[in-house]
């Protein structure tokens, strides 16, 4: 590593103001100067974020996690905010500071896609569905004050006695509101197979509720060593040869748990703070697939199949690709018909059954509800729009198929 490498460091400072002015201004700080960056949006901060920790580190462990660097036709630029031979892009203003160049005015819309694509691995996509979707898809029920959601993660473990096989690993969440009266989840469980006692997680993000449950399950499912779990409910770390079965776990010790304990429960920390945007983007992706099934995955599952077969259909900036013959066959679940619903990412369509579009439907026109006694304007596209095609969509295609089963 480079003397210069070697002494730098990169500050970002949050300016408050309104008008013409930057809203960030990051520096970075080298032996003998200064390259100060301002933008308005905060993406730009986190796209030089990465460029500088590129820049720290050696090509060969760059170059192991793509998702760190910019696609443009021909290959992958690691460090945007760079020259070819390496250099930090930079010139000296009127004023005498040396300021590096917007990477947009080089790249142009490969460095925005990039920028937006990271900072979503970062902080997380936005909800697909109002968070009471993704619970009552993941299992949990409404249970006083609280939901409740009762699993049996070894019902499927190959080799498990009766008695593990019906012995119940049991989560309850509560709801309340944190300092800005947002909602946030706190979820615990107590009593399993490799559960410390009571172990607590709080959250904002109902999909780090989701996540937490699937590694409670899969170290029950471990029980007595590791089994073959299903691939989605396991991290691949850009890299490396083995996948991370706990993320909430010790990067050193997986069957242990990380985070800080009194004498009655350990909270946990977030797994973001050691597996970062990997972390962040297995969890939206495995919340995007509880919520496609409307029903909670096994440990252990069989063989997707899915089948395109109805028209195309559009409404709005969505697109309704239409049901399907049966989508994700679980072991000891029923396929089902589902609307797929395309996000711009062709590998990551999204799948809504029966029950799942009917509880969007029913929370997004109630907001709609709310807007109109409030006196406020509706948006122009009622917002269940696509919802109430794709349930129409389902039905029609359960129609179509009766009574042929749906596989024969």
């Amino acid at each position: 590593m480079s003397p210069e490498v070697r002494r730098t460091d990169l500050r970002v400072d949050v300016l408050h103001r309104t008008g013409a002015e930057p809203a960030y201004r990051a520096v970075v700080s080298m032996k003998n100067r200064d390259l100060v960056f301002e933008t308005f949006d905060v993406r730009d901060v986190a796209a030089l974020a990465v460029d500088y920790r590129n820049w720290l580190e050696a090509p060969h462990i760059v170059a192991r996690d793509p998702s760190r660097a910019m696609p443009i036709p021909g290959g992958l630029v690691s460090m945007p905010f760079h020259s070819g031979d390496g250099s930090w892009v930079a010139g000296v203003g009127a004023d005498g500071v040396e300021r590096l160049r917007d990477p947009a005015l080089r790249w142009g819309r490969h460095y925005e896609a990039f920028r937006d694509t990271w900072f979503d691995a970062c902080i997380g996509k936005p909800l697909q569905a109002p968070p009471d979707a993704y619970l009552r898809a993941a299992g949990f029920v409404p249970d006083g004050d609280r939901y409740r959601l009762v699993s049996y993660p070894s019902q499927h473990r190959p080799g498990a006695t009766e008695a593990a096989r019906l012995r119940p690993l049991v989560f309850d969440l509560f709801v309340v509101a944190d300092d800005e009266g947002a909602p946030f989840h706190v979820v615990e469980t107590s009593g399993g197979p490799g559960i410390p006692g009571r172990v607590q997680l709080g959250s904002g993000d109902v999909r780090d509720i989701l996540a937490f449950v699937v590694a409670a399950e899969n170290r029950t499912f471990d029980e007595d060593g590791p089994q073959v779990l299903a691939f989605e409910r396991t991290i691949d770390l850009p890299g490396h040869a083995y996948e991370v079965r706990n993320p909430f776990g010790r990067p050193e010790d997986e069957r242990s748990w990380r985070g800080w304990s009194d004498e009655v429960t350990l909270q946990l920390a977030h797994p973001a703070e050691v597996l970062g945007h990997t972390y962040i983007q297995w969890r939206d992706r495995w919340a995007a697939d509880v919520l496609a099934h409307g029903a909670p995955i096994p440990c252990s599952r069989a063989a997707e199949h899915l089948h395109t077969d109805v028209p195309m259909l559009s409404h709005g900036r969505v697109r309704l690709a239409g049901a399907t013959t049966g989508v994700c066959t679980f072991e000891g679940g029923e396929p089902q018909p589902v609307a797929v619903f395309e996000t711009g990412d062709a590998d990551s369509p999204i799948l809504m059954g029966r029950e799942v579009l009917r509880a969007r439907i029913e929370a997004l026109t109630s907001s709609e509800q709310a807007l109109a006694e409030a006196g406020m304007p509706l948006p122009g596209i009622p917002a269940a729009g696509p919802d109430l095609e794709g349930l129409q969509a389902v039905s029609e295609f359960e129609l179509r198929l009766s009574p042929t089963p749906l596989f024969g």
